[in-house]
């Protein structure tokens, strides 16, 4: 779920019960590994579910492009057809893909579903000031435990 949050906060600025014509509605690219039985996966489905829950109707609020690759090759692929796509926001679910979307793209928001330590695995150089257009992850880096984040808010 904290997944789906995050990608939620992306598109916080949309009013889920508006309409908009298909050309105009917000586009998620839902990029996994895997062959092309991925885009009917559990996890597709799952963020799609998860998406209906927050009030987003697929194809009516918002439409989410599912994209597989297989090889690194068409990984680089997938995501260079997702930025000519004008996505709104990338999704991956590895560093590997995040890593390579930031080098293809500077302006479009990268949300990675289980990327750990962004420092530790270079998507960002600090978590002060991240400077790149990942907007988060949703498993908190190990010094972001629960009582280190409580003790930085006093």
């Amino acid at each position: 779920m904290r997944f789906v949050c995050l990608v939620a906060l992306v598109l916080a600025l949309l009013d889920p019960l508006q309409v908009l014509s298909a050309d105009k509605l917000p586009k998620v690219a839902f990029v996994r590994g895997g062959s092309a039985a991925c885009k009917e996966s559990i996890f597709s489905e799952a963020f799609v579910n998860g998406l209906r829950a927050l009030g987003h109707v697929p194809e009516r609020t918002l439409t989410v492009e599912r994209m597989c690759y297989g090889s690194e090759d068409e990984m680089r692929s997938v995501l260079r057809q997702a930025v000519a796509g004008r996505v709104d926001v990338i999704v991956v679910g590895a560093p590997a893909p995040a890593i390579i979307a930031r080098t293809i793209t500077g302006q479009i928001p990268i949300v990675c579903a289980s990327c750990g330590d962004p420092l530790d695995n270079g998507l960002v150089a600090s978590l002060a000031r991240p400077a790149v257009t990942s907007p988060g992850w949703p498993v908190s880096p190990p010094n972001l435990s629960a009582s280190g984040s409580r003790s930085s808010r006093r």
